[in-house]
């Protein structure tokens, strides 16, 4: 064997065990449900606001210890408090997405709740919704208009087999 192969073997084996690591602490898959927290300002850092709802706000964030950039959903239980079928549908959804485990629907690396809000800890996606993709180039290539509905039916399909649905399908609420 020689030196380059054994150097990306090397590279291989550290890429694979900084994952390891980063799901271990993360929680990916590995604790289901809300977990408990006393701050979440504890394990990570709060960025900039994203987008906001009318329940809450998407923030960036950066896990303190393995620095992972994620996207955090804070949902403040005040406004959900409202109708107490608010925050079942909402648990219910949230579970359901953290559940779900394909490459074209976005991560849910663990849902954490405190006294006053809910935490979605997420997959950050970088590019933005779809919508604002599509209105800043202009246009787009058949080729492209075709990878982006291949992706979408990919992940429809994986949720219908799962009996799950989206029920509220449009470009702004598809990340690139």
């Amino acid at each position: 064997m020689d030196t380059e192969e054994i150097l990306k073997r090397q590279s291989a084996k550290k890429a694979a065990q900084l994952l390891k690591d980063q799901e271990r602490i993360l929680g990916f898959k590995a604790a289901k449900g809300f977990k408990k927290i006393n701050n979440i300002t504890d394990m990570y850092t709060i960025g900039k606001e994203l987008g906001a709802g009318a329940f809450g706000a998407v923030r960036v964030g950066q896990h303190k210890a393995t620095k992972v950039v994620v996207a955090i959903k804070i949902i403040k239980k005040v406004k959900l408090q409202e109708s107490e079928i608010y925050q079942e549908l909402m648990k219910n959804e949230l579970q359901i997405l953290e559940a779900a485990d394909h490459p074209n629907i976005t991560r849910v690396f663990e849902l954490m709740e405190d006294r006053k809000c809910y935490y979605v800890v997420m997959e950050f996606c970088s590019g933005g919704n779809l919508l604002d993709v599509v209105v800043k180039q202009k246009k787009m290539t058949e080729r492209v208009a075709c990878d982006v509905i291949y992706q979408i039916l990919l992940a429809l399909n994986y949720m219908h087999t799962k009996n799950m649905m989206h029920r509220d399908l449009k470009p702004e609420n598809l990340l690139v």
